[in-house]
């Protein structure tokens, strides 16, 4: 039962979210927002807490419907804060950890 809470979050999203889901039998969690092109906020990285010890004991990877090379990721094993720069030139987004 504790699965179902202890699980990817959000904690900042850089636009509006229009989905968040997660899957505890395939370990895989997704957002979908957006971001109107030349907004402020796009200049910020989405920022998504993962409880690498309960569900990525493996390690996992962060992947985007972006442009390669318009976006990227970093990962704070300290904090387990993953954030994710979006490309400011599309207005749609979606992240996926699996």
């Amino acid at each position: 039962m504790v699965d179902l809470f202890v699980r990817v979050n959000p904690r900042f999203v850089a636009g509006t979210p229009k989905s968040v889901s997660w899957d505890p039998a395939k370990k895989e969690f997704q957002l979908a927002f957006e971001c109107p092109t030349g907004s402020p906020v796009a200049d910020y990285p989405t920022v998504l807490w993962i409880p690498e010890a309960r569900h990525f004991p493996g390690g996992f990877s962060v992947t985007s419907l972006d442009r390669p090379g318009k976006w990227s990721w970093t990962y704070d094993s300290a904090t387990g804060l993953v954030k994710v720069w979006s490309d400011p030139s599309t207005a749609y987004h979606e992240i996926r950890v699996k």
